[in-house]
């Protein structure tokens, strides 16, 4: 296997938490810039991209473990 992979989907997925939190708390800190938008922006915007950074960790794990 590309030894490679594991680091990329490593940088990846911490790059998805960097934007994850910053939607986040550009939701709560966004004051009346936001306003009704910030429900939304953490529904739809920050808990998909955890989630897929959440899969990429586990991705990783996954690779981590089959490679000898």
């Amino acid at each position: 296997m590309i030894p490679m992979i594991p680091k990329l989907l490593a940088w990846i997925s911490f790059a998805m938490v960097i934007v994850a939190a910053g939607l986040a708390l550009t939701a709560v800190f966004g004051g009346s810039a936001v306003g009704a938008l910030a429900p939304s922006l953490v529904l739809y915007g920050s808990i998909p991209v955890l989630a897929l950074a959440i899969l990429l960790a586990v991705a990783i794990l996954l690779l981590g473990a089959f490679q000898s």
